[in-house]
């Protein structure tokens, strides 16, 4: 520890809580679980899906709305394709992090 050193007053107060906390068993449990959340594991497999999905549903009503030359069709695939390249950037910009966060030791 670089900063100034606890007396020992202090060092007893802090083993005193330490002590308690120990034996906080949930604390404990949500402390060594606490690495990623349910959702950040998921997000890996529901982001490309997502963004596949989106595809999909944009190349239809870009098709659709092509042949049927419908207003509510155009603006149907306008939102899709936003809510798609909005999907693409997160999922792209996820994996340039996780290529940049692998690199570093």
């Amino acid at each position: 520890m670089d900063g100034p050193h606890l007396s020992p007053g202090e060092r007893t107060m802090l083993a005193v809580i330490e002590r308690g906390l120990s034996r906080d068993r949930r604390l404990e449990r949500r402390l060594r679980t606490m690495r990623d959340g349910p959702f950040r594991r998921t997000r890996g497999r529901l982001l490309p899906m997502a963004t596949l999905v989106l595809a999909l549903v944009s190349a239809t009503l870009v098709v659709l709305a092509v042949t049927a030359s419908s207003a509510p069709l155009i603006w149907a695939f306008a939102a899709s394709w936003a809510g798609t390249l909005m999907c693409g950037v997160c999922w792209v910009r996820g994996l340039c992090k996780a290529v940049a966060g692998s690199g570093r030791r």
